[in-house]
């Protein structure tokens, strides 16, 4: 009992030190942290605004106007196939196609009335002047230039003609992530069925050296060389001498939409071509004293380009015929299609071989937006059409300038019912 007692007795005692202890020495309360501040992300640049009017340039073209007509014509018939009222990307807006459609008819109006170079003080009279933001967002615009080339081949393989050309598989598919999702829109993958699973599609190691798609009908023609099927694949198009004189001309049929690495920012990266010296014809020789490394490289861009036989000229993503030196490549996801634009870099000179980026010449003109390709991405590449055959691959291969990229879009007033 007595036991019971001292027990119920602590107890006691230790509430009441528990209650002293309340009392006089409260429990310190912390205020709480502060919730840091959101560190907010600049905004990306706008891929075009409105240019500044008290800098716009001269909008002096430095060719023949024939080319921009034709160029202007072609597209006009293409564009009137077309829905009217459908939108398409005109920087981070979107405008009616029939805007684009309006600002070539008038602009081709304004040529055909009063001249190239008279042209010049009606621009800004007429168009809205808007200039691309570039690779940082200081208005650098990185200019490259593609070409067709000619090259050899046969229909069968033999000992010297052994690289195939594929045409685009059957079990091939391809799904644009904007239907999924619209902000992905125009990000595409290209997937395969393979053991009742969705994989992706076969990459260029699968396809060049296990031979994947061997023996399956697939093969258009067979070239003597590895580096120019890869090149081939670079332009996206191409004419083939065959056997016989016969010839064969080939474009654009699909990829497997890897992304793509280019074999120049590889060799400058691994400190192999200077970026100042680096053109077509310094990866060729490279390479070719170097064939081993040019494998290696290659499958670094595991994205591979499938073609089809065509005839006529060549044609760009929107179904119609480029013009050399006036039908540019740009990123569609930013810029429109047939959208009319005005274009001042540099260009090699007569004087200058592929071999070297120097020396060049100054050129401005007006260009019409007809094509895109796998790097051309961002409102900071273009690249420049330059035609077909040695001459074009010469101007092409030493291409590689900066410069400012300009649109016109009709202003609203000027649009006629």
């Amino acid at each position: 009992m007595k036991s019971i007692l001292v027990i119920v007795s602590l107890a006691i005692l230790l509430v009441m030190l528990a209650l002293i202890t309340y009392q006089f020495f409260p429990p310190v309360r912390h205020a709480p942290l502060p919730t840091p501040p959101a560190v907010e992300k600049p905004l990306p640049p706008r891929p075009l605004t409105l240019a500044d009017p008290h800098h716009l340039p001269s909008f002096h073209d430095d060719t023949e106007e024939e080319s921009i007509l034709k160029a202007i014509d072609l597209h006009l018939k293409r564009l009137a196939l077309l829905n009217q009222d459908e939108k398409v990307p005109f920087g981070d807006m979107a405008v009616p196609r029939r805007r684009i459609t309006a600002t070539l008819e008038l602009f081709r109006q304004l040529l055909k009335g009063r001249g190239l170079q008279a042209l010049e003080q009606e621009v800004s009279k007429h168009f809205l002047i808007y200039q691309a933001s570039g690779q940082t967002g200081k208005r650098d615009v990185l200019f490259t230039g593609y070409y067709e080339p000619i090259l050899d081949a046969r229909t069968k393989p033999n000992r010297e003609y052994r690289y195939p050309l594929y045409k685009a598989p059957s079990d091939l598919q391809v799904l644009d992530l904007g239907d999924i999702d619209p902000r992905h829109a125009g990000t595409k993958i290209a997937l395969r069925v393979a053991g009742g699973r969705i994989r992706p599609y076969f990459d260029r190691q699968a396809i060049d050296a296990d031979n994947v798609l061997t023996g399956k009908g697939l093969e258009l023609a067979y070239l003597k060389d590895d580096l120019d099927r890869y090149m081939l694949q670079v332009q996206g198009s191409g004419v083939l001498r065959l056997e016989n004189d016969r010839i064969m001309k080939i474009g654009y049929a699909g990829t497997n939409h890897f992304p793509y690495v280019s074999l120049g920012k590889l060799l400058i990266n691994e400190r192999i071509i200077p970026e100042d010296t680096m053109s077509l014809a310094a990866i060729r020789r490279y390479y070719r004293k170097n064939p081993g490394e040019a494998v290696r490289h290659m499958n670094r861009n595991r994205r591979y380009i499938f073609f089809r036989e065509v005839d006529g000229p060549v044609t760009g993503c929107e179904s119609v015929e480029l013009t050399p030196g006036r039908s540019i490549a740009t990123d569609k996801r930013l810029f429109p299609g047939g959208g009319l634009a005005f274009a001042v870099c540099r260009k090699p000179s007569p004087k200058a071989s592929s071999e070297t980026a120097g020396p060049s010449i100054v050129i401005s003109r007006f260009m019409l937006d007809q094509d895109t390709g796998s790097a051309i991405q961002g409102p900071g590449r273009v690249d420049i059409f330059w035609g077909t055959g040695d001459e074009a691959g010469r101007i092409a291969g030493g291409f590689k300038y900066d410069g400012e990229l300009y649109y016109l879009l009709i202003k609203e007033e000027e649009i006629q019912d």
